[in-house]
């Protein structure tokens, strides 16, 4: 196997063709050094191949990358299309390949060679993923799909940090076909595997993630597979550590609570979870800042309020206060009228209401109220109206 391509598909976007040094491997064998880079141990790389420590980091290298590599990652099209010549009249068909489809991918003009053009299956699985993302760019999501899968499977032997890189490419499409969905979600289950004890901690967190996500889709509000979406999130913890990766684990703690949440209440194993749920909320919530991270800011905060005042406990006061704080909190940040904001001052005028403040309460409800009936959403108006009646009807009790 072709040494020089050892590096293939392990980088996400144009990096992902840089080309090694065929000569570099400091009287390694091959195999060793070849061994190596699959494993991830980027740090026991010949001195040559080090370069690619730099572009981990999504760091631009110096001049030991070398002026070909250096001309890919400026984007320098026609430098590469000269090389693609060169390699063409030698007759090195995968080197042409491979710079071919790199120039194609930066928007050179010339066609995409064929996967079959190349021989070595590193090439051949960046070739046909660049189809894939083109595909995608057409909107055939299926075509883009398959294709992924195809560059993964071609190189799930021979670069498990390629294939993982593939299938990671193929989880950020937008898939709605339930069968896909189900596919997807076995394949990222394989590859994040492939990748347990190698050096590629970041990215076995990040698919994951995305299974994780996946099986939040499919499960409803089936304890068992939210409970195994719960699984894949807390393994992504251990892989994408607060202290180096903060807002992807902040995230994984906000879907374990979600996950949580979705399942159905009422047993002591509910209870259990609910509380574990309002746990991660608020670790999520020392790394989420209203600022920086608005949306995932406001969904933890919100999740927060609404499993507070929900969560059996024997300070429930205690509960309803810390979740009115919240929601104005929210509201503070959201003074545009719309179905978000109604649903926040509905959850709000509850929790008063729970507390027997019925004086705060009420504007907070007739302003939801009013959303709603002007959004059409009748069901919200029906239970505001309940909750507006209990109030009145308290009123009237206590005389």
């Amino acid at each position: 196997m072709d040494r020089r391509f050892a590096a293939v598909g392990l980088l996400g976007g144009a990096a992902g063709a840089v080309v090694l040094p065929a000569d570099g491997t400091d009287g390694r064998t091959d195999d060793t050094a070849e061994a190596a880079l699959a494993r991830g141990e980027l740090g026991s790389l010949p001195e040559s191949w080090r370069f690619l420590e730099t572009l981990a980091r999504a760091e631009f290298p110096g001049a030991e990358a070398g002026p070909g590599n250096l001309a890919l990652l400026r984007g320098e099209v026609p430098a590469l299309m000269e090389r693609m010549r060169e390699a063409r009249d030698a007759g090195d068909r995968d080197l042409a390949a491979l710079l071919g489809a790199a120039a194609y991918r930066l928007g050179g003009d010339l066609p995409l060679p064929s996967a079959d053009a190349a021989s070595d299956p590193r090439v051949r699985a960046w070739i046909l993923a660049t189809a894939a993302h083109e595909r995608a760019a057409e909107g055939d999501l299926e075509g883009a799909a398959r294709g992924l899968g195809e560059a993964a499977a071609e190189v799930s032997a021979l670069s498990p940090g390629a294939a993982g890189r593939y299938v990671g490419e193929w989880a950020s499409l937008p898939i709605e076909d339930p069968g896909g969905v189900a596919r997807l979600a076995l394949e990222l289950d394989r590859r994040a595997e492939a990748l347990a004890g190698l050096g590629f901690e970041e990215l076995r967190g990040e698919l994951l993630m995305s299974r994780g996500g996946l099986l939040m889709e499919l499960g409803g509000s089936r304890p068992a597979v939210l409970q195994e979406a719960v699984q894949c999130f807390q393994k992504a913890t251990q892989a994408l550590p607060r202290k180096t990766h903060p807002v992807p684990y902040a995230m994984c703690h906000l879907n374990v609570a979600v996950a949580y949440l979705s399942m159905p209440m009422g047993r002591q194993a509910a209870r259990l979870r609910a509380a574990i749920a309002v746990q991660s909320l608020r670790e999520a919530l020392e790394i989420f800042d209203p600022d920086a991270h608005g949306g995932m800011w406001e969904a933890a905060t919100l999740n927060l309020a609404n499993a507070l005042q929900h969560l059996p406990s024997s300070h429930v006061g205690d509960n309803l206060v810390e979740a009115v704080s919240l929601y104005e909190g929210i509201l503070a940040r959201r003074p545009t009228p719309g179905p978000e904001r109604a649903r926040v001052l509905a959850n709000l005028g509850n929790a008063l209401a729970h507390l027997g403040d019925h004086r705060t309460a009420r504007p907070h409800l007739e302003e939801a109220r009013g959303i709603f009936e002007r959004l059409g959403d009748g069901a919200a108006v029906e239970g505001i109206d309940g909750v507006l009646e209990e109030m009145t009807a308290a009123a009237t009790e206590a005389g």
